[in-house]
């Protein structure tokens, strides 16, 4: 004997125990009455519990019983033709009591071209079903006409619609999994190519779906052979295509993986980088603050228009063309970076490395690029410095230095400037001039050390190198950005700007502050006419331009 369906609600489980007692007459009488109640039920209506019980049983509940909760008419219909089949096992109906037509299951979904999955569904919509003993003494269901023709009646919609539904037939599988395996070699997932095929033949996504997943799970080759996560090595492939400006597509493709978890993967990476990179001291300890103002455009105003400079000859000649920092923008400006670090500070802090926040992570890294422009402003202003630092350590001008020894000096030298400024706090006094130089001539001295044979050569005036023209360095902002510099636009990007579509270029400019404040995709949204969908593809698609442009 199948087991009887159970009932999900309180009121009617407490029905039946009410009615273990009830006569065989008083049980048959119920279930009329319940056939009736259920055409009558609203999926969308709340019903109280008394009323349900009068209606079933024809008599109402007792005084201490009028407190009682509402049902929703859904949950009652669901459990309708379950308390049927209930009260008629308790009555031991026979086949032969039923009086006029019924349909046995089989017969019911051949005259409506339906599944027995489909009419358990219809049975928990209203569609009522007693259980009976046959002639073989087995217990099977029945449905009387009446019943039958009141459910045809109030779901006619929903039955026509069922006739209309074809199963997938032997030949659209095998074309489904034929399609999808072409699918695959482009790097789609199984969810992708399910979704591309529905809409090719008509079907729903969730059908072409459990296709696929059960032909790979019985086939020996599998199409979309599981994988675990992404792990570090694809993850950094991926980070590294990515900040060159690779759509997110073409990286899927090539690492054979979905764009969900590519895009996951590179946020991931992201926000690796965040939070275990070490920020300098943002607020004095007596000021520090969780998340303390930004200052105003104003205030933190760093930008420049300098082309990118990519020769030492350029470089010497900017540097000995500025002229003295003054003393009230340092110190606007060192202020107003160690608000900015203390809000980046704050703002990785939020960041989970497993479920990163794409907008938390990119609110940081905006963050750390206006900290990063202010940096690159404050060291613009120190580089007569630092040049005039090194000559004197080397007691030699720096254009009589060989390039390839010179280059390696410059760099050095404005990393530990860099460092001067992230040691550099305006509160405690002072002026950044001191610790820039004291750095750049620290680095000057240890380089000196290493090349001590080349030094009697240079101080002899004899067989003095020149430096030429042409001799190559790496832009001195992009330089100071060596922990940042998944944040910044590299300088071949930066000089074919210019050669670029108007409105890509316009967006990079203001996307990484070359000649206002960094700003957030969302904030790229409106004024760039975007989505915050197409927006990461545009910026993308701009950096891969950029990055290339010289190139047509």
């Amino acid at each position: 004997m199948p087991p009887l369906p159970s009932l999900r609600v309180t009121a009617l489980r407490d029905l039946v125990d009410q009615l273990r007692y009830a006569s065989r007459d008083a049980l048959l009488r119920d279930l009329d009455r319940l056939e009736a109640l259920a055409v009558s039920i609203d999926p969308d209506r709340l019903y109280r519990e008394d009323w349900l019980i009068e209606r079933v049983t024809g008599y109402r509940p007792s005084a201490d019983q009028q407190d009682s909760a509402s049902l929703v008419g859904e949950a009652v219909l669901g459990d309708l033709s379950a308390l049927a089949e209930r009260l008629s096992a308790q009555a031991h109906l026979s086949e032969d009591e039923i009086e006029g037509e019924c349909s046995t299951t089989e017969q019911l979904c051949q005259r409506w071209a339906i599944s027995r999955k489909s009419l358990d569904r219809y049975r928990k919509r209203g569609l009522i079903a007693r259980r009976v003993v046959d002639h073989e003494g087995r217990d099977r269901l029945i449905f009387t006409q009446h019943v039958v023709t009141r459910f045809e009646q109030s779901n006619d919609q929903l039955i026509r619609s069922a006739k209309r539904y074809s199963r997938i037939g032997p030949a659209a599988i095998e074309q489904i999994v034929a399609r999808a395996q072409d699918l695959s070699e482009t790097g789609k997932s199984l969810n992708e190519s399910a979704l591309v095929i529905c809409r090719e033949i008509g079907r729903s996504h969730e059908a072409v779906r459990q296709i696929l997943r059960k032909h790979d799970a019985r086939a020996e080759d599998p199409i979309f052979a599981e994988r675990g996560p992404v792990g570090p090595r694809e993850r950094e492939l991926a980070f590294r295509a990515w900040i060159r400006g690779i759509a997110l597509v073409r990286i899927a493709r090539h690492v054979r993986r979905s764009t969900p978890s590519i895009r996951r993967a590179i946020n991931v990476r992201r926000a690796e980088l965040l939070t275990t990179m070490r920020l300098p001291e943002a607020t004095p300890p007596r000021k520090r603050a969780a998340d303390p103002a930004l200052p105003s455009h104003e205030q933190a105003k760093a930008w420049d228009d300098d082309a990118p400079i990519e020769q030492i000859s350029e470089f010497l000649a900017f540097a000995r063309s500025l002229g003295a920092p003054l003393g009230v923008e340092e110190r606007v400006r060192a202020e107003a970076r160690l608000a900015i670090l203390a809000r980046a500070r704050a703002r990785i802090a939020r960041i989970r490395v497993s479920t990163p926040s794409a907008g938390d992570i990119d609110d940081a890294e905006t963050l750390l690029r206006w900290s990063l422009r202010l940096k690159q402003a404050l060291i613009r202003a120190q580089l007569p410095t630092v040049v005039r630092t090194i000559e004197n350590r080397l007691e030699r001008p720096l254009d009589q230095v060989r390039a390839a020894s010179l280059r390696v000096l410059l760099e050095g030298a404005l990393i530990a400037a860099g460092d001067a400024v992230d040691s550099f706090n305006p509160s405690k006094g002072g002026r950044l001039a001191p610790r820039v130089s004291m750095g750049a001539d620290r680095f000057a001295t240890e380089w000196a050390k290493r090349h001590a044979p080349d030094l009697p050569e240079l101080r002899s005036m004899r067989a003095i190198p020149r430096l030429t023209r042409n001799a190559p360095m790496t832009d001195w902002r992009y330089m100071l950005a060596w922990n940042l510099r998944w944040l910044e636009l590299p300088p071949r990007a930066r000089a074919n700007l210019e050669l670029m579509d108007p409105r890509m270029s316009s967006l990079l400019v203001r996307r990484f502050g070359l000649s206002a404040m960094p700003a957030t995709l969302d904030e790229l949204v409106e004024p760039f006419e975007l989505t915050r969908i197409t927006a990461p593809r545009f910026e993308r698609l701009a950096i891969y331009e950029a990055l290339r442009a010289s190139d047509d």
